[in-house]
């Protein structure tokens, strides 16, 4: 029987016998099961590498709980609710403020609403090739305007800035390859093959003695085609080799867009009449620093000097 009566005590002074095997009491002293320091210092390591990761569009938070871990260990610690809840009253408030103050921290909720990595490129892509188009405009504005004051052969500053917006335009997103050893010239060459003419102009552009390096070669092309006034017409010859100009740009270059290449070819069209005479052969033109040094000023070509000095010693009806 579960009760025994003492046959001195009453009926209603009924004791229950303790169990025989009672359930140990829990020691004050013995230790509760909490995370160390160290612990916690690299839980937190993996949750901020984590959420830097979800930042850039590497990871996205997990759309059944909203909750930007996986691991099971660390989903009490991180919730895109409150993004340090820990059911562990182990961790200093010091330790919460060091995180919270954290710049690498965002909350999941910002990361929602955050644009696709690779929207923001497009766009930015976009914008690069709106300026490169927008300072060849204003170039060619500028060229129109003093040739209508000026009837002199055009050689100034103002045609220096349009041939840099005209490479700027050509240097875009080149693909350079190994030990970044291929120019724009290594292109622009194969007109030797597409153009008519086209080996005797590289081979000409070859032979000059000042000009020796690639990049100098480029600008001299430029100036030499815009003397003759056939820069569109040899420009297109080597876009319309799409295979040849995949080969030297990337697909967010200028020169494959059709674009933006149409109002390029446009623009160039509209300056084609006008009487270039720079000079080709200028030694300038393989200055890495050639813009930038106010000391390089486009001079007239050779072949126009006794011409130019004639047309100023005669004076104006």
């Amino acid at each position: 029987p579960d009760q025994v009566l003492s046959p001195n005590l009453s009926e209603n002074s009924k004791t229950e016998i303790e169990p025989t095997n009672p359930e140990p009491k829990q020691e004050e002293n013995e230790p509760k099961d909490e995370m160390t320091l160290d612990e916690l210092q690299n839980q937190l390591d993996q949750i901020q590498k984590r959420l830097e990761l979800t930042r850039k569009g590497v990871l996205l938070p997990n759309d059944k709980d909203n909750e930007i871990v996986e691991d099971p260990k660390l989903k009490n610690i991180v919730s895109s609710e409150t993004p340090l809840q820990t059911k562990n009253s182990s961790i200093t408030p010091s330790l919460k403020a060091s995180y919270y103050s954290s710049s690498d921290f965002q909350s999941p909720s910002m990361e929602l609403n955050r644009p696709s990595t690779k929207r923001n490129i497009i766009e930015e892509g976009e914008k690069a090739l709106e300026n490169l188009i927008s300072k060849l405009s204003v170039s060619v504005r500028t060229l129109l305007e003093d040739s209508d004051k000026n009837e002199m052969p055009i050689y100034n500053q103002t045609a220096n800035i349009f041939c840099k917006a005209i490479e700027d335009i050509l240097n875009h997103e080149f693909l350079e390859g190994r030990f970044n050893l291929r120019t724009t010239w290594e292109w622009i060459s194969h007109l030797a093959v597409c153009y008519p003419s086209g080996q005797e102009i590289i081979s000409f552009i070859r032979g000059l003695e000042s000009v020796r390096w690639d990049f100098g070669k480029t600008r001299a092309f430029v100036r030499y085609a815009l003397n003759k006034q056939r820069l569109p017409d040899f420009l297109r010859c080597l876009l319309g080799d799409k295979k040849h100009t995949s080969a030297f740009y990337s697909e967010q270059a200028f020169l494959r867009d059709e674009a933006f290449c149409a109002k390029f070819l446009t623009l160039l069209d509209v300056v084609r009449h006008l009487n270039f005479q720079i000079n080709v052969d200028d030694e300038q033109l393989d200055d890495l620093n050639y813009y930038s040094k106010k000391s390089n000023k486009p001079a007239l070509a050779q072949s126009s000097m006794k011409d130019f000095r004639v047309a100023k010693k005669t004076p104006k009806k």
